[in-house]
């Protein structure tokens, strides 16, 4: 395979008082053509919050891997074309004591997404057609020391609503992407005193659509997962135990995910 690109980038910044603006431009040669990318981006910061907005047009071209992959059961695909699409990004971020907190709001249309599919029982990478999406990315994370030792408790929520949006398509207008569901959401609750660390994680994924008219589906599930360490020296010990629940769940069709399993590890460092 030869693998060569033409790329040229320029950037410029702005700053004053507690604003940022900066724009982006990137322009990359492939299959005989210019793809560019553009991005204009700002920043405000006030006392202890920080809002950034963004704007941009995108592209990703296809990866080697995408374009010539070649094992049994799965393959590459020569014949693809870049990703391109339009994109909206805002966040808001505070930091308030013990408490932090970030939320990020997003929109999106893009053209000739990416996606691995199996044609003809081979696993295969292909173009989709136009696609939509909006959602936001919420975070949050409580830190204090207490008596007992330090807790933290971390919080991420993602919600997506990506469809399909090609009209020629009437089976798969409006419907979910695959592999891309709406709600996922995981937490954590930490301590940790002196060579004593804990953990109970908890892990809840939406509904997975496999096909492009949502026809076929993973269910739902949600995962409990915990730990814990002790560290003396160089050495650590801990207990793992993943899927406390036994839950059974899928992440493809018909292909199960692990059961309750317990880990014992044992780790020096150098």
């Amino acid at each position: 395979v030869n693998w060569m690109m033409l790329r040229g980038f320029y950037s410029f910044t702005k700053q004053w008082g507690n604003q940022t603006l900066q724009w982006t431009n990137q322009h990359q040669w492939f299959k005989s053509k210019w793809y560019t990318s553009a991005g204009l981006f700002y920043t405000h910061r006030v006392r202890r919050w920080v809002f950034k907005t963004s704007l941009q047009k995108t592209y990703r071209l296809p990866s080697l891997n995408e374009l010539y992959w070649d094992q049994p059961g799965a393959s590459g695909n020569e014949n693809l074309l870049a990703e391109t699409g339009y994109a909206f990004n805002g966040e808001a971020a505070t930091n308030v004591k013990a408490f932090t907190f970030s939320v990020n709001p997003f929109v999106g249309w893009y053209n000739n997404l990416i996606a691995w599919q199996y044609l003809n029982q081979t696993l295969k990478p292909i173009n989709q057609r136009r696609l939509f999406n909006y959602g936001f990315i919420g975070k949050g994370i409580y830190r204090k020391k207490l008596s007992l030792g330090v807790i933290e408790v971390t919080q991420n929520i993602h919600v997506v609503r990506s469809v399909y949006n090609d009209r020629y398509e009437s089976s798969t207008l409006g419907m979910q992407q695959i592999f891309t569901p709406l709600i996922t959401s995981n937490n954590v609750i930490s301590i940790q005193r002196n060579r004593f660390q804990a953990y109970v994680g908890q892990q809840l994924i939406g509904t997975n659509y496999t096909t492009r008219d949502n026809t076929s589906f993973t269910e739902p599930y949600w995962l409990l997962d915990v730990g814990i360490g002790y560290t003396v020296r160089k050495w650590t010990a801990s207990l793992v135990g993943q899927n406390l629940f036994n839950h059974a769940y899928f992440t493809i069709p018909s292909q199960a995910m692990p059961g309750r399993n317990i880990n014992i590890n044992i780790q020096f460092n150098l």
